[in-house]
């Protein structure tokens, strides 16, 4: 009987250790499939969004391409006569749903006498011209290609229209004058400006701060959010060779690929290509799309972390996987334990403190994914604050063109006032007001209304001394003039600060800044120009050799937090009142969990393993009771003066926080509050020779067993409420 009870408790272990096991590849899986499902549904919408946004852009050149080739199939069929053409291009010209420069046909000198009579706009004007008389067209691309087969112009700078355009041209045969139909007669062709398509492009929405452009067949950028780039003629091979030089080795990469598929343009399928970017250090993807049939480029870039919002299921995933290992080796301790060894009291000492190991690992293991999980998309940037992080020119201007188009036209345009700031020093002066001090500047370029107050304020402080501290006029590179003014601050800052997870917390301290005169449509933006790096995770705006106890500063950055306001401030027009841009420079900070560990955690551990000693010592062998002289009173002393001891340390911290909320450690202390009553009970009940079996199993050996397994379980359980 003992056999077949011996063989059915290997099965049932072997079971648990095989069910186990397949738990944890099953979470392994599905935590692959997770992040695949994470990255296809990014690409997926990506993809989509600039499938969409290349047919919108092709919509809007389409009929260019359809009439042109109309004209064409009419001239070829004899049923436009010569003197009838000119007046047929102007009505063609005035009937265009689709606004166009100019529309004309310039001859084949092979064929007829060079002439290339058009109508376009000059100054807004509609006039008629030979386009012969402006230049010799003969020997232009648009002209030599046209006449090979339709196609579509590269972008260039016509001198008849003063303006960069684009457009499409066609070959058309004369009968009357070419019987055998060989060579073209001419080319009839349409120009149009790429103001419109600019405009498409800028509006796309792509994250919060990605970006679009579009790319000529020949490489050359039609518009960019960087104008460097939208240079006439200068082609994405000869930019990446200067980005090269410049030490920008992932912007360089990323050009000489969009070089390679734009020469490839006719091929329909999507390109991606992910870079670094060597002004933020943040990785970007890089989507391309061909639009339709003109062989051109659209691509769309977006910052990784906001397309794969990821990391909050994937650490779930993680912990998953985690628990499952844990769950896993104590089954397999268990089995190991009963199946080759010997049923003991020492054999349940080392299932015990297995037991224990391994949560305790798990425990750490929570903690570390909580201390290492922050990125840009996990802070209140991405929360329904409607916050935008600026980490480059493109984002900027990508967050105020947003604004400027939701903005009544009654409505003057914003003054834009370039502020930077520099961080010396920051205090938590208690668990609300925190002190600040270092410099602020602003430039103020020549074309600013003089009558603009020079300055700013802290809408947020409690108390703040501004003092300037220098005044210079400037010319840089650009010819640009402007007097730039610095101050020195000093100021008190009363925030509110979240203290829930301590001591694995995150703080925010954020630094709100108003122009002087708030009553003006001002709104101040980040000077990105006075900064080497600009991306949050090189600290921009805080001193490098920054002393802050008991901190670690982990990145800082500027952002837009959209405000309105239930009062006009007593000003009729007051243009603050909806979703205005106000600028913030927020630095995160990370608390150093060594010095909250050695303060608070080790004195708790200490309390934890002496409860565990005093518990060893509640038994009633002869042996042990002479050894260790327990008596009821002696457990009740050595309790009372370890619950004076926690209390006055939990007392502390809550003095120190002043938190509205639990806080994480808090539940460590409670769970030595209720150790401490439980061993007392458990003292009680032994002295007064309890029958329960719970109590006489080996003089208490229950209890020393479950102790620290049970200890660590409810903080395991606590760490999971409030770190999953």
């Amino acid at each position: 009987m003992r056999r077949v009870i011996k063989q059915l408790k290997r099965r049932f272990l072997f079971i648990l250790v095989a069910v186990n096991l397949a738990i944890l590849i099953l979470q392994f899986y599905q935590y692959a499939q997770s992040k695949s499902m994470i990255i296809h549904n990014g690409n997926f919408q990506a993809q989509r969004d600039t499938s969409i946004a290349a047919k919108q852009l092709y919509s809007q050149v389409e009929e260019v391409e359809s009439v042109v080739e109309s004209i064409a199939m009419m001239l070829n069929a004899g049923k436009l006569a010569d003197d009838q053409i000119e007046s047929y291009l102007k009505k063609v010209f005035d009937e265009m749903p689709t606004p166009i420069l100019e529309i004309g046909i310039a001859y084949n000198p092979e064929i007829s006498n060079k002439y290339a009579p058009h109508y376009g706009l000059k100054n807004g004007i509609l006039q008629h011209f030979n386009l012969a008389d402006s230049y010799d067209y003969t020997g232009y691309g648009w002209f030599k290609n046209s006449l090979k087969s339709p196609n579509w112009f590269e972008p260039y700078f016509g001198k008849a229209t003063n303006s960069l355009v684009a457009g499409f041209g066609a070959p058309f045969y004369d009968k009357a004058k070419n019987e055998q139909q060989n060579i073209p007669a001419g080319v009839i062709r349409i120009n149009f400006s790429l103001d419109g398509l600019k405009s498409l492009v800028r509006n796309l929405n792509i994250g919060k701060t990605g970006y679009a452009f579009l790319m000529s067949q020949n490489g050359c950028f039609i518009d960019h959010p960087k104008e460097k780039y939208t240079v006439i003629n200068k082609s994405a091979s000869t930019l990446a060779v200067e980005l090269e030089q410049e030490g920008k080795p992932g912007e360089a990469n990323a050009l000489l690929f969009l070089s390679k598929t734009a020469k490839e343009s006719q091929n329909s399928k999507f390109r991606i290509f992910e870079f670094k970017s060597s002004d933020t250090e943040r990785s970007n993807i890089m989507f391309c799309k061909t639009v339709g049939d003109t062989g051109w480029l659209l691509g769309e870039v977006y910052i990784k972390d906001e397309l794969y919002q990821s990391r909050e299921i994937l650490k779930r995933r993680e912990i998953n996987i985690a628990l499952s290992l844990i769950t896993l080796l104590i089954s397999l301790s268990i089995a190991i334990l009963f199946c080759f060894y010997k049923y003991d009291t020492k054999g349940l000492w080392i299932v015990s403190g297995c037991f224990s190991l391994f949560i305790l690992i798990g425990i750490g293991f929570i903690c570390y994914k909580s201390l290492g999980e922050w990125s840009y998309s996990s802070t209140r940037i991405s929360s329904a604050m409607d916050n935008t992080i600026i980490v480059d020119s493109v984002g900027l201007r990508k967050t105020l063109n947003s604004y400027e188009k939701r903005l009544p036209e009654y409505i003057e345009d914003p003054i834009y006032i370039p502020t930077g700031i520099f961080i010396q020093s920051i205090e938590f002066l208690n668990s609300t007001n925190v002190s600040l001090s270092g410099y602020v500047w602003q430039k103020y370029y020549d074309n600013i209304d003089r009558g603009i107050d020079r300055g700013f304020v802290f809408p947020e402080s409690v108390s703040a001394e501004i003092n300037k501290a220098y005044s210079r006029d400037i010319t840089n590179k650009k010819g640009e003039k402007y007097k730039i003014i610095g101050w020195y601050f000093e100021t008190v800052l009363r925030q509110s600060f979240d203290y829930s997870r301590y001591p694995l917390d995150r703080k925010q301290v954020w630094i709100r800044l108003w122009h002087k005169d708030f009553d003006r449509h001002i709104i101040l933006t980040p000077d990105l120009d006075s900064y080497k790096l600009i991306n949050p995770s090189s600290k921009p705006g805080i001193e490098d050799d920054f002393v802050f106890s008991g901190w670690e500063i982990e990145g800082s950055f500027f952002e837009y937090k959209f405000h309105s306001y239930n009062s006009n401030f007593g000003i009729e027009d007051y243009v603050g009142g909806n979703d205005y841009p106000e600028l913030y420079f927020t630095t995160l900070l990370k608390r150093e969990f060594k010095d909250a560990c050695i303060t608070n955690l080790v004195p708790l551990f200490v309390v934890a393993s002496m409860l565990f000693a005093i518990l060893i010592t509640i038994t009633k062998k002869e042996y042990a009771l002479k050894f260790f002289d327990f008596s009821i009173m002696n457990v009740l002393g050595a309790c009372s003066a370890l619950f004076f001891i926690v209390i006055f340390a939990h007392i502390q911290l809550r003095r120190e926080l002043v938190a509205p909320t639990m806080i994480y450690l808090e539940y460590y202390y409670f769970l030595m509050y209720l150790a401490i009553l439980v061993i007392s009970i458990n003292a009680f009940m032994v002295s007064m020779d309890s029958k329960s079996r719970f109590i006489q199993y080996k003089n208490n050996l229950i209890s020393h067993l479950l102790y620290w397994p049970i200890t660590l379980i409810v903080l395991l359980v606590v760490t999971l409420i409030y770190f999953y």
